[in-house]
């Protein structure tokens, strides 16, 4: 059974960009040091210092019983993921800015007595005009995480949109869970990335083929604009517009007639784990309602009134209009 785990990790200490601190060092930085009480790091080493993740549970709960609110619940989060990220896991360091994402596969997880980066670490901070007034606190950000085999440099594309999108938020790491009842799996899938297995993108109108692109390339956000435009092209007597944001209502898309008259709603779902769905807001007033939903179970039902717009609609009318913008860049079509 392979329990290796995909995961990702920011590092980005105290708003500090240590990505090239971090492929020199081939270390990911799981920062959130928790520290003994009455043990001075300088004097005694990191290791001592501080509560490995990796320690015995009547120690971890020994230390960690005096912590309260959010930063117990981010030192349990790292435990968690150090426990499960076993030697051949795969951690992942995601820069969109650089249109990369750096991978390795973890040796193991450590924590450094006296990292040989301390020094680099601080003048870092320094040149960033960031605060270096507590050094011991900045230096237990950078010397426990993960040692790695060396860090490969994959572009941020080939990333799978269903993994890519965990990249986007607030969390300054987590682990990327398979969703079995789908068939996706994140480790062979960055597995084969990292050996350069990617396939080719090539002219494609096999059915499975492009669900899978949809599946590897389409965002949340992507997939909204998608079926939009594709409306757009199958019924071209209506104006689309994509209004998805905050304070939509659970509204992606709006068809209008040209005096500006609402017809039709869209509300779009990337993934719906099952069950059935009553579209947010729906309208009661005849305007045609519609639910596209790329990830989905087969049995998806909906609010009596509101077609269904699945992912064999999507592939449907992506080989229908092969003029449309997203078949050309997901390469579908025979030329």
């Amino acid at each position: 059974m392979d329990n290796r785990i995909v995961f990702f990790i920011r590092n980005r200490p105290q708003g500090c960009d240590a990505i090239e601190i971090a492929r020199e060092a081939r270390r990911s930085f799981i920062g959130y040091p928790m520290w003994r009480r009455g043990v001075d790091p300088l004097a005694a080493g990191f290791r001592d210092a501080l509560a490995s993740p990796l320690c015995d549970d009547t120690e971890w709960a020994t230390i960690a019983g005096h912590i309260e609110g959010p930063w117990r619940r981010a030192y349990s989060a790292n435990r968690n993921l150090a426990l499960a990220a076993v030697p051949g896991s795969i951690t992942m360091i995601p820069r969109p800015d650089r249109g990369v994402v750096y991978a390795g596969r973890v040796e193991a997880f450590e924590v450094v007595d006296r990292p040989d980066w301390g020094d680099k670490y601080l003048a870092l901070r320094r040149e960033n005009g960031l605060p270096v007034d507590d050094t011991v606190s900045h230096l237990g950000d950078v010397v426990q995480g993960w040692r790695v085999d060396d860090w490969v440099e994959l572009p941020f594309p080939s990333i799978p949109a269903w993994i890519r999108k965990s990249f986007f938020g607030r969390a300054t790491g987590g682990r990327i869970w398979p969703m079995p009842e789908f068939g996706l799996d994140p480790v062979p899938e960055i597995d084969a990335l990292i050996r350069q297995a990617a396939p080719t993108l090539r002219p494609c109108t096999e059915r499975d083929e492009i669900e899978r692109r949809l599946l590897a390339r389409v965002s949340p956000s992507t997939f909204e604009h998608m079926v939009v435009g594709l409306l757009q092209l199958a019924q071209p007597d209506l104006v689309w517009e994509h209004v998805g944001g905050s304070g939509d209502g659970g509204v992606d898309g709006l068809g209008s007639t040209t005096d500006g008259s609402v017809k039709a709603v869209l509300q779009c779902k990337w993934k719906h784990d099952g069950g059935q769905i009553a579209m947010e807001n729906a309208p009661a007033d005849g305007r045609k309602r519609y639910l596209a939903v790329l990830l989905a179970p087969d049995d998806l039902e909906c609010d009596a009134g509101t077609q269904i717009l699945d992912r064999n609609w999507v592939v449907d009318h992506l080989l229908e209009f092969p003029q449309c913008p997203w078949s050309r860049s997901l390469r579908i079509g025979a030329t």
